[in-house]
């Protein structure tokens, strides 16, 4: 059996095309009736008597009926030009004469039965090997064949299901704790200028609405960007003006937070479930890292939309004026992170259907593949999954004692905001990082050593150039280097038992891995705001003077993030780890034979015969393209 939309054989049983994913429709092979074949008539031979057999007589006995519905064309073989000759038989004894064999006709006359009528034509078997076959790419048929594209869906639909529900946890709490109707007391109470302007009796606010809240929640915890945008009477006439009409331009972002984090994790989510149920092999690349990408895309497009639909609004009126603003979560990074998070989610789907399809969730896929895989790979993510749990108890401990200290209860919201931050940055400082502000006034550096700053700047915090803070810091690093100690040995135990790794010409590849790691954490792990002024017109100086600011305003631009060169330091701790699995980790096992049972989780787990079957048919079929 033959695909009917590339010619590629296939077996009896199969369903879909294995190469272009077409459906194949099992129909029954008709049958071709077999040929009549007219039989001629032949007399006994007397012997010694020659037989003379007319030509026309084998023609009108081999002629085919005319179809229903048409004359049967006559032939006159009498008028025609050519004298029609008998073929003479010569005579033979009646034992020696064999069977005569069919010959062909004498005259070169056409031979009406040659020709079927057009209505016997018999219709072609869809079962066999088409003449020519259409050509079609076989990666756009696997891409977009039935069973892909609901991988797709479903993965796209998790992912923003489990954004949207951490956003609907964090709005209700917000709702609860914090409800819009108490914003406006607070800002009236710490602005004269707002409490003047309310001091009318026709007075109307319209606060953010629930669904406003849950949007600027999910876009917020994607590390999106909002713009400002304000308007209101400027000027004495109290012409209605807006920011970007006066040309200023605002950006606000935040950290990934946990809606990210739940979008990373949902997409993963639904492309494992559906990815390991195909008969065919997942192939990651090409197939996987496309439909991410697809994935990716939709994510970007649809918080687009809702950034745009729902931006967080504030209306107002008083003394017969009237003002407005929002937070608009439609921007480029806001598209942008949300193809990154979603696209990177279901990468890690379609790879760990490849890799290890006999899970029933993403997560346990996750821990069979880890304890599986070997190399620079194990060590890469075996490092970021310690690390990872380490500090997020302690920074969750954290959490926690900045707000008994505080006496703010209210505190506890910022949790869907600061993690996964939080524990980054703590190990950023642990292991010799720094946290990097730069902005308005002089940038500073805040790491184990205090907060630190230029030579010669002066700021509210110290006027030496650098401040010492307490002791507890360097908890974190005691917590960092019990951690690493636990790499190392878990790193030798599984270079004694897979020596091939075991090598300096190795060491290299761990290093590269974790720098490149911490080059996209770094963008995606950052507080930051801009403002930017296209010129500065009559309006603007006028709001400027009106509420005694300064009309020497420059383009201004603040940031909170992890240093840029931290990578360096990343990479340089890998690299201690590679060097004192090899050179020292043997020998401290071999002097604690206990700890063999403490540090077994390291050892690499044999992969099933099938699985590895499995994934080396789809990386084979992907080399073979």
């Amino acid at each position: 059996m033959f695909c009917s939309q590339c010619g590629t054989k296939l077996n009896d049983n199969a369903k879909f095309c294995s190469r272009c994913g077409q459906r194949v429709i099992q129909v029954a092979p008709l049958q071709t009736p077999a040929p009549v074949t007219a039989v001629q008539p032949t007399a006994a031979p007397v012997a010694g008597v020659s037989q003379t057999v007319p030509v026309t007589a084998q023609i009108n006995q081999t002629a085919a009926p005319a179809p229903t519905g048409q004359a049967a064309p006559s032939v006159n073989l009498a008028a025609s030009a050519t004298p029609v000759t008998p073929v003479q038989v010569p005579a033979m004894p009646a034992a020696a004469v064999p069977t005569p064999a069919p010959t062909a006709p004498a005259t070169t006359a056409p031979t009406p039965a040659a020709v079927p009528p057009a209505t016997s034509a018999a219709a072609p078997n869809p079962t066999a090997a088409p003449a020519n076959p259409i050509t079609s790419n076989p990666l756009i048929g696997r891409l977009f064949n039935p069973a892909s594209l609901k991988t797709m869906l479903v993965s796209l639909g998790t992912g923003l299901g489990a954004a949207l529900a951490v956003g609907l946890v964090a709005a209700l709490c917000i709702s609860i704790v914090i409800p819009p109707s108490s914003w406006l007391p607070a800002l009236s109470s710490s602005n004269s200028s707002v409490s003047y302007a309310l001091d009318g009796s026709d007075a109307y606010i319209a606060m953010p609405n629930f669904v406003q809240i849950l949007v600027a929640i999910v876009i917020a915890g994607l590390s999106g960007s909002f713009s400002v945008q304000a308007s209101g009477p400027v000027g004495s006439n109290n012409a209605y003006v807006s920011l970007q009409q006066l040309g200023v331009h605002t950006s606000i972002w935040l950290p990934v937070g946990l809606s990210g984090l739940a979008l990373l994790i949902g997409a993963a989510f639904g492309s494992y479930m559906l990815a390991r149920k195909r008969e065919a092999p997942v192939q990651v690349r090409w197939d996987g890292a496309i439909s991410a990408a697809i994935i990716g895309l939709g994510s970007g497009l649809v918080l687009l939309i809702l950034g745009a639909l729902f931006p967080l609004s504030i209306k107002g009126s008083a003394n017969q004026f009237s003002a407005s603003g929002a937070l608009n979560g439609a921007s480029l990074r806001t598209f942008a992170m949300g193809f990154l998070l979603a696209g990177i989610g279901a990468l890690i789907g379609y790879a760990m259907a490849q890799f290890a399809p006999d899970s029933s969730n993403i997560a346990l896929a996750l821990w069979r593949w880890t304890h599986r895989t070997r190399g620079f790979v194990r060590t890469v993510v075996e490092s970021f999954a310690i690390y990872w749990l380490v500090f997020t108890v302690i920074g969750v401990v954290v959490f926690i004692w900045l707000i008994v200290q505080t006496h703010q209860p209210k505190l506890f919201l910022l949790l869907f905001l600061l993690f996964p931050y939080l524990p980054v940055a703590l190990f950023v400082l642990a292991a010799f990082g720094t946290i990097a502000y730069s902005g308005y006034g002089p940038a500073l550096n805040f790491s184990l050593f205090g907060f630190a700053k230029p030579a010669g700047s002066s700021t509210s915090i110290d006027s030496s150039p650098a401040v010492a803070v307490g002791w507890q810091l360097w908890l974190l690093f005691l917590a960092f280097v019990l951690a690493t100690i636990v790499i190392v040995l878990r790193t030798s135990l599984r270079n004694m038992q897979d020596p091939w790794y075991a090598a300096w010409k190795h060491t290299w590849k761990s290093p590269v891995a974790v720098g490149v790691l911490w080059i996209v954490f770094t963008v995606i792990m950052s507080f930051g705001a801009s403002l930017s002024f296209n010129g500065f017109s009559g309006a603007l100086s006028s709001i400027l003077s009106n509420y005694d600011l300064t009309s020497e305003i420059h383009p201004y631009h603040f940031s909170i993030a992890i240093a840029a060169w931290f990578f360096i330091i990343a990479g340089l701790w890998a690299f201690i780890i590679e060097a004192l699995a090899m050179r020292v980790g043997p020998t401290v096992i071999a002097s604690m034979p206990g700890m063999g049972k403490f540090l077994a989780g390291g050892y690499v787990q044999p992969t099933p015969a099938q699985i590895a079957a499995r994934a080396k048919a789809g990386a084979s079929s992907v080399a073979q393209r």
